[in-house]
C-alpha cells in the first residue's frame, strides 16, 4: 500500500535561481538520518511530509523503495514520487522512526539535502532565527523570554492578516522564497490589468507563468510586512486548500523577513513573532 503525503510548496517567483538564493534565505535545520549527519534540511512549514534529495540518498548508500510511493502536492501540481524508507530521522527533540520520505530532485528545486516537513511536530515548537536562517525543533511549551506579547493563531491558517485593509487567509510557507497571492486576492486589490510575467516553479519541477504586481504592505496584528512585488497565480495549492474563492496568500520568506524571530508552537496552534 502506498504512503500518501504532501511535500514541499517551496517556490521562487520572478527571479533567476541565483538571484533568488541570494535575496531570500530559507531556514535551515540540522537533521540526522539513520544516525548520520547533520545534514542541511530546509524547514518547510507548508509541507506535511519530509523529503530527501537524490544526492543525499546516494551519500547515505540508500535506494528508493520499490513498492512504496508518495503523492507530492506541490504549489503547481500533484505528482507521484518515489519514496525512501529510513530507520530514523532526528532534528533537535524530534525523533521519528520508520519513515517513508519523498525523493525530490535537487536541481528541479534547490532543497539543500532535504526538506523538513511538519510531520511529527504537533507537540513541538520550531524556533526560527530569521537573521541566521536557522530552525531548531524544541519542546513545548517554548520559553518566551525575549519574545514580545504578539501571538497570532497558526492553524489551520494564519489569522488576523490583512492587505490594504482587506482581510485575507495566509498559509505560512517557510519553504518558499517568495510570497504568492491567489486570483481572488488580486481581484480585490483591483489589479486585474498589467503586471510583469513571473516564472513560478515548485518542488516537483513543474512550472507556469504568474503575474508580478506591486502590492501594499501586509499586516498581521500590530506588525507590518513590507510592500513590494508579489506574484499572483491560480496555483494548485489554493485549490487543494479550498482557497480559490477568497483572498489568500502563501507567505514566503520575503515577507516573513520583516521579523527577526518566528516561533511556531504547534501544540498551542500559535505563532509568536519578534519584530525587528
Amino acid at each position: 500500500m502506498s504512503a500518501v503525503g504532501v511535500a514541499s510548496t517551496g517556490l521562487a517567483a520572478g527571479m533567476t535561481r541565483e538571484s533568488s538564493r541570494a535575496a531570500t534565505r530559507r531556514p535551515i535545520a540540522a537533521v540526522s538520518i539513520n544516525g548520520r549527519g547533520p545534514f542541511r534540511f530546509v524547514f518547510d512549514s507548508a509541507a506535511t511530509r519530509s523529503a530527501v534529495s537524490g544526492q543525499l540518498l546516494y551519500a547515505l548508500g540508500l535506494s528508493a523503495a520499490k513498492d512504496v510511493s508518495v503523492t507530492v502536492n506541490g504549489t503547481l501540481g500533484r505528482e507521484r514520487r518515489s519514496a525512501v524508507h529510513i530507520d530514523q530521522l532526528q532534528c533537535g527533540v524530534l525523533l521519528l522512526h520508520d519513515q517513508d520520505l519523498a525523493l525530490l530532485d535537487r536541481y528541479a528545486m534547490p532543497i539543500d539535502d532535504g526538506l523538513l516537513g511538519i510531520d511529527g511536530l504537533m507537540d513541538k515548537c520550531v524556533d526560527i532565527d530569521v537573521n541566521q536562517s536557522t530552525a531548531h525543533v524544541i519542546d513545548s511549551p517554548v520559553a518566551r523570554a525575549g519574545l514580545p506579547s504578539q501571538v497570532v493563531p497558526l492553524l489551520p491558517h494564519v489569522s488576523g492578516l490583512s492587505m490594504a485593509g482587506i482581510p485575507c487567509t495566509a498559509i505560512l510557507d517557510t519553504g518558499a522564497e517568495r510570497s504568492v497571492g491567489n486570483g481572488a486576492m488580486r481581484r480585490v486589490l483591483h489589479s486585474s490589468a498589467g503586471g510583469q510575467q513571473a516564472p513560478l516553479s515548485d518542488a516537483n519541477g513543474q512550472s507556469e507563468t504568474g503575474v508580478l504586481l506591486s502590492v501594499p504592505a501586509c499586516r498581521v496584528g500590530r506588525a507590518a510586512m513590507p510592500a513590494g512585488p508579489m506574484s499572483f497565480s491560480e496555483a494548485n495549492i489554493f485549490a487543494m486548500l479550498g482557497l480559490v474563492d477568497r483572498p489568500a496568500l502563501l507567505l514566503g520568506m520575503d515577507r516573513l523577513s520583516a521579523f527577526s524571530r518566528l516561533v511556531l508552537d504547534y501544540r498551542r496552534a500559535s505563532l509568536l513573532l519578534k519584530e525587528r
